[in-house]
């Protein structure tokens, strides 16, 4: 589906469509699917390929990503693996792809096709988490998109959705003792450990 819907161009507005249509087709065929704020972390993912991935070239194009993932056509219109490997001439990026880079992608990418947080509680029974299908949060800039998934990643749902703890104290303490010192250059309230 990816390659379908990108046309093999691996870049931030092809890969925002795709992702829009993953979020159709999981609300149309799955009864469980939930789009949580969790979710924007498969944009952050996903521009890995445009940011991370691009070789000599600077292109993030099917012969990249197949020599990444270990995939190449079987001539029946499917795929087959290979072992994973780098491109012939690829080489690291210049800059180092940071949380700001990716909290900027990650909107970017959300803001170009944005679908509203919810959850199916069965067959076409979609309820969102806000009556009017924003996220529930300002992603006007990096830095807020950052901040939320800090209170993810240390097991909170974002106070801005209404969150609380979803781990025990002890995972929290743990996760934050870890990720405060990478957060604390951004403007987070950042768990008190």
């Amino acid at each position: 589906m990816m390659y379908k819907s990108t046309g093999g161009d691996f870049t931030r507005l092809p890969l925002s469509k795709y992702r829009a249509e993953r979020w159709d087709q999981s609300r149309a065929e799955n009864p469980n699917f939930f789009f949580g704020p969790g979710s924007l972390l498969l944009y952050g993912a996903s521009s890995f390929l445009y940011e991370l991935f691009p070789g000599s070239n600077y292109a993030a194009d099917l012969t990249t990503m197949k020599s990444f993932f270990g995939a190449e056509e079987d001539g029946n219109g499917g795929w087959t693996h290979i072992p994973e490997r780098a491109p012939p001439g690829w080489r690291n990026r210049v800059k180092p792809y940071d949380l700001n880079g990716a909290g900027s992608e990650i909107f970017a990418q959300y803001g170009a096709n944005p679908k509203p947080f919810g959850v199916n509680t069965g067959d076409g029974n979609f309820l969102l988490f806000n009556e009017d299908g924003t996220p529930g949060f300002d992603i006007s800039d990096a830095d807020n998109v950052v901040c939320a998934l800090y209170q993810l990643a240390v097991g909170v749902a974002p106070a801005t959705v209404g969150g609380g703890p979803l781990n025990t104290v002890q995972q929290i303490k743990l996760a934050a003792t870890k990720l405060n010192p990478i957060f604390a250059d951004y403007p987070c309230p950042l768990i008190l450990v």
